[in-house]
């Protein structure tokens, strides 16, 4: 296999998309990393990939992160104005340099958080309760217990 670094050392941005191949090596199972295009007649389908991956680096210097992206099937033959459009977002990327800020609040809005968190850990809660019928006492008291035992010593 070729050696990777060093590829995108230009002092403009720059994209990279990556072969199939070259991800299917880095899969254990290679069928994680078969898309429609590659599945043979009488094979097995298409249930893993959605997008073509895509090296990109948002930034003009030489060694800006580089970053991973994901370009849904459907929308392939649009890549170019798809990562354009990233890369006019990413030019006023704070607080992550040269990191698109839809991408940033995208995380930030799925990230599970705050109420959603509370709700959600009650119902697993909930039905551990159930699970656990006359024991279920037991759980209240694991939940009661210090979680940071060592935090202590700052009292």
């Amino acid at each position: 296999m070729e050696i990777l670094e060093g590829i995108m050392t230009t002092d403009y941005p720059a994209y990279l998309p990556i072969p199939r191949k070259l991800e299917e090596n880095t899969f254990v199972w290679k069928e994680s990393a078969r898309d429609d295009t590659t599945t043979k007649e009488g094979g097995e389908a298409n249930k893993y990939v959605g997008g073509a991956l895509y090296f990109v680096k948002f930034g003009n210097r030489p060694r800006d992160p580089v970053w991973p992206v994901d370009i849904f099937l459907p929308q392939l033959a649009d890549a170019q104005i798809i990562l354009g459009c990233l890369l006019a977002d990413a030019e006023n990327g704070f607080p992550v340099p040269f990191y698109p800020q839809c991408l940033q609040r995208a995380h930030e809005n799925a990230a599970l958080v705050d109420f959603d968190f509370d709700i959600l850990q009650d119902e697993i809660f909930a039905g551990i309760r159930e699970v656990l019928g006359e024991h279920a006492h037991e759980l209240d008291i694991f939940r009661l217990r210090d979680r940071d035992p060592a935090a202590a010593r700052y009292s």
